[in-house]
């Protein structure tokens, strides 16, 4: 059985060939609401160099965003599903295979978050950062943090730059949840601290925590991974966990027992990677129908193969030296 991933994905952006107008099988393939329809409601102007943008509506409730146009976009719509609606993909396999369904699938960027209680790691994440754990190549990140003086404000500790592959966002969800609400009843002149806290946050939780200490204690470690000169790897949401530990030494700390798995930055992929690369985007897209193909040819791989490849090079995997390199090697 496979084991449940301890990171979720927080936000999750792509782009396609196809127009919004052929996107909407694949977006209704994207979340699990049976019986929700998804639509796009177009927005009065475009984003971010898109000519037209639209929001993606689960029925009356926003979840994403697709854009396209534009002479700088040469044909590419935009898909971007943050938070919100991520918590309505419950079957991420299924959602991946309707996306990748779509002209030139490619992965654009990927938030990770992985929850803990503890009331120290404000403290640790600045330790880690000053002890270089946050170091993986040459010159350590920058490290800023947010520290407020109302405690029910909530502290914030960002590592590296928003515009680079990763980004790391440390922070105490538990307040930014709780702030509004204690601001609110703060404002009632017979407002009491203690009342406040045994009629709100009396309810104890299944480890026999009291709710409002865990909410207290909430830290929310968020990871950024965006796609710097070539698409990310296909395989970074099946295997989110991998990705987040190997993000920094740190992260593998928080996320014991899991095998961390470096992300392989455009400068650093080789052709052996390119070509996996890929494949994983080859099966992706079209492993289910080669697999009923065969089915149907009763397992000759030779007759499903004489339909399907053709008779000259991809260029750009030439050009990244695959046929130069011995590919078996990496097997076993």
């Amino acid at each position: 059985m496979t084991e449940r991933p301890r990171t979720k994905v927080d936000f999750w952006a792509w782009r396609t060939r196809e127009c919004p107008e052929k996107l909407q099988n694949a977006l209704q393939g994207l979340f699990s609401a049976p019986g929700v329809p998804v639509t796009l409601s177009a927005r009065k102007s475009g984003w971010n160099g898109y000519e037209r943008a639209a929001d993606v509506m689960l029925g009356t409730m926003a979840v994403g965003m697709v854009a396209d146009g534009g002479e700088s976009q040469r044909g590419w719509t935009y898909v971007g599903i943050p938070g919100r609606g991520c918590e309505w993909v419950a079957d991420w396999d299924r959602a991946q295979e309707a996306a990748a369904g779509c002209d030139h699938y490619e992965l654009k960027r990927v938030d990770l978050a992985h929850d803990v209680s503890n009331p120290d790691a404000f403290e640790q994440v600045i330790a880690a950062h000053r002890a270089g754990e946050f170091t993986t190549r040459g010159r350590p990140p920058s490290m800023r943090k947010i520290d407020t003086e109302a405690d029910a404000d909530g502290r914030t500790i960002y590592v590296g730059a928003r515009s680079e592959a990763k980004f790391y966002r440390g922070y105490e969800k538990g307040k930014e949840l709780m702030g509004p609400e204690l601001a609110k009843a703060r404002c009632r002149p017979d407002f009491d601290w203690l009342d406040y806290v045994m009629a709100s946050w009396q309810r104890v939780d299944d480890d026999g925590q009291l709710v409002i200490d865990r909410m207290w204690h909430w830290w929310r470690h968020e990871l950024e991974l965006k796609a710097k000169g070539a698409p990310l790897p296909e395989d970074l949401i099946d295997r989110r966990d991998e990705y987040f530990a190997g993000a920094y030494p740190y992260l593998g700390t928080v996320l014991q027992g899991v095998e961390p798995t470096i992300l392989q930055m455009p400068r650093d992929r080789g052709p052996r990677l390119d070509l996996a690369l890929a494949l994983a985007n080859v099966r992706r897209q079209y492993g289910p129908t080669l697999f009923t193909a065969l089915t149907a040819f009763h397992g000759d791989i030779g007759a499903v193969w004489d339909r399907i490849v053709g008779r000259r090079h991809n260029d750009a995997l030439v050009r990244a030296g695959v046929l130069m390199v011995d590919h078996f090697g990496d097997e076993g």
